[in-house]
């Protein structure tokens, strides 16, 4: 499962349950041992492929640092084992490692807060209590560190075998992803933040009250600047057409601003279901509620901040263009 890519760069492909059924752990040389980019799920088969690798040759002098690009539990769920593990220290920005504590691992803490605050948005009942189960699954699969944690921040850089790589931060689809840039040799690990064959979910998450999507297009139009020859994306492989899917990330999300605008116009009120059918095909039943649900209530958000559309009560929206 272990594979070489560069002569500095390996790959472990880790499961998860979800299109395109991997997530992936990037290995770069760091002395005799490894500099460990995301370490996928808090599960069996992930610590499998891991328990696999460490007792195999390819280990070396082990694993030095583990690197988060941030802390969703397919990218972080075994930062806590595989820490332990190793002895080796993980490093994540400072503002995931907060997000982390206040909010991922207090989530069955707040489930009245987490239904008001879904309320505010107009769900029902049944719909706040999904939300509920679904951030309880993410406190589930993100175990907290207890070993060294070293925050860092977009700006930073990191001496990763003698070779200088820059952090560079990407917003909205979480609260910080950050992205491991090395300019001279044009490459570039993305987390989730550019992805090659599917979309990151941008959407408003519990507490989240700033302009998610906003933060998205503005983020990915300044990464798409950078010189890449090669994108090492979280899921999917390794591509070399990073400014084009940059750019075709940026006008998938404003062809669906703009369809979400076209459908004001035609009827300046829309109660929040209506628009979760219209734009997503998607009902308020679905165990993904929150997933989609999310991505519509950052439409809004973003149409709202920019003084398109108005919600005088929760569940309901109205053009104000």
């Amino acid at each position: 499962m272990f594979e070489m890519l560069a002569p500095d760069l390996g790959r472990l492909r880790l499961p998860v349950s979800f299109p395109p059924q991997h997530v992936n752990s990037y290995l770069l040389r760091d002395g005799d041992g490894w500099f460990v980019v995301d370490c996928g799920r808090h599960d069996e088969p992930t610590r499998a492929v891991w328990q696999q690798f460490l007792a195999s040759p390819e280990l070396g002098g082990g694993i030095s640092r583990i690197f988060l690009t941030h802390t969703h539990p397919d990218h972080s769920g075994s930062a806590a084992w595989l820490s332990a593990q190793t002895g080796a220290p993980v490093l994540l920005a400072a503002a995931e490692w907060d997000w982390m504590q206040r909010i991922w691992a207090r989530a069955t803490e707040q489930p009245e807060q987490i239904k008001a605050f879904f309320a505010g948005w107009g769900a029902e009942p049944p719909q706040q209590q999904l939300a509920v189960h679904m951030l309880a699954k993410f406190r589930d699969g993100n175990p907290l560190m207890t070993g060294e944690v070293v925050t860092l921040a977009p700006g930073d850089s990191l001496t990763i075998n003698g070779t200088r790589w820059s952090l560079e931060g990407g917003e909205g689809h979480t609260i910080c992803n950050l992205l491991l840039h090395q300019p001279q040799q044009q490459r570039l690990i993305t987390g989730d933040q550019v992805l090659p064959g599917i979309r990151p979910n941008v959407s408003i998450w519990y507490s989240m009250e700033h302009d998610a999507l906003g933060d998205y297009l503005r983020s990915v139009a300044r990464l798409a600047a950078l010189p890449v020859a090669w994108a090492y994306p979280a899921h999917g492989d390794p591509f070399d057409n990073y400014a084009e899917r940059c750019e075709q990330l940026l006008t998938f999300h404003r062809g669906r601003l703009g369809r979400t605008r076209e459908l004001f116009i035609q009827q300046r009120d829309w109660r929040i279901e209506q628009l979760l059918e219209q734009l997503l095909g998607a009902r308020g039943n679905e165990g993904n509620f929150l997933l989609k649900a999310g991505q519509l209530y950052a439409i809004l958000r973003h149409l709202q901040q920019a003084g398109e559309v108005s919600s005088s009560q929760p569940g309901y929206w109205h053009y104000s263009a």
